[in-house]
């Protein structure tokens, strides 16, 4: 006692730092069991949290899927740590890969490459070497954003649009004998065209872009389905058809019309801001390379690279815009 009275103030100071201890080790006991509402609002005041468990449970999958390494001789084990990345558009965690495109449709790593900020939300659009196409079109070409000879194909800037399908019709009409030939009608109603031509045709034989390839007699008898007992005689004979341009096949039924509409558009230049009309089957030359179109739809046009001679080489998808 005689020394604590001499050692008065040393006291009062041992005394305040144990209450203040204690304090602490109860606030944080506390703050270690409250619940995630409560931890917000010790962090952040109003802060609301939108718990998210399903998200949380696949994150933990992924994290889960971590490769393990032990050696053999020490037991030594090695652990591959992961980065999180926050989606503020869509209020969830995802597991960080700078090799996999982000919302922008590039990956942090080939910005990085090329020095671009990763926090820029414009990158995507940005065109540092002026020669039209953006990053996210380098990027999708893999080609170099920063050299103006190092570009996607021309044809990735073509975009189709003024889609039509005109009505055409192919009608196998009639067969005939003629000096030990086997000849074949085929009116065709064309849009082009107000009559109805028909055509006189053999195996091998072409119109238009149509040839004419087998043909299969199926004729005979059946009941009438008003009239029990009653035959009728019925001619359901086939001929096939190619388009020797499109590849499109049909098989014609006697007496029956089959559709083939003509499939038309215009094919837009973004770079150049030109149209080029095109239809199904027709060849055009866009900077100096011919191509056939072998489909049009609302969706976009399949057209085929032709090398000198006419060989096609290579399919290319365009979209519609």
């Amino acid at each position: 006692m005689n020394w604590a009275k001499k050692n008065i103030e040393w006291t009062l100071l041992f005394s305040v730092l144990l209450i203040l201890l204690g304090v602490a080790i109860f606030k944080a006991l506390s703050f270690s069991t409250a619940p995630p509402q409560a931890v917000a609002e010790v962090l952040g005041g109003n802060a609301k949290v939108r718990e998210d468990l399903d998200q949380y449970q696949d994150l933990g999958k992924e994290l889960d899927q971590n490769e393990e390494w032990k050696a053999a001789e020490n037991g030594h084990r090695l652990f591959i740590s992961r980065k999180l990345e926050w989606l503020a558009d869509e209020r969830k965690l995802k597991l960080y890969r700078p090799d996999e495109a982000g919302v922008d449709g590039i990956a942090p790593l080939w910005k990085e490459q090329y020095g671009f900020s990763l926090s820029d939300p414009t990158v995507a659009d940005q065109d540092p070497d002026k020669d039209g196409f953006t990053n996210k079109d380098e990027y999708l070409g893999k080609t170099d954003p920063l050299k103006a000879e190092s570009h996607p194909p021309f044809t990735t800037k073509l975009r189709l649009t003024n889609f039509e399908a005109k009505p055409y019709s192919l009608e196998f009409t009639g067969v005939n004998e003629v000096g030990g030939q086997t000849f074949f009608q085929v009116k065709l109603s064309h849009p082009r065209d107000r009559r109805h031509r028909s055509n006189s045709v053999k195996k091998g034989d072409k119109f238009e872009d149509w040839r004419v390839e087998e043909y299969r007699e199926k004729k005979g008898e059946r009941e009438n389905p008003k009239m029990q007992g009653v035959m009728l005689p019925y001619d359901e004979s086939e001929l096939d058809v190619v388009n020797e341009v499109t590849g499109e096949r049909l098989t014609l039924v006697m007496k029956q019309v089959s559709d083939a509409p003509i499939l038309t558009g215009t094919l837009v230049d973004l770079l150049e801001n030109k149209n080029y009309p095109v239809e199904k089957a027709q060849e055009i030359t866009f900077r100096g390379i011919n191509y056939r179109v072998k489909n049009l739809s609302e969706t976009g046009a399949e057209i085929m690279a032709l090398s000198e001679d006419g060989t096609e080489k290579e399919m290319l998808q365009i979209p519609s815009q």
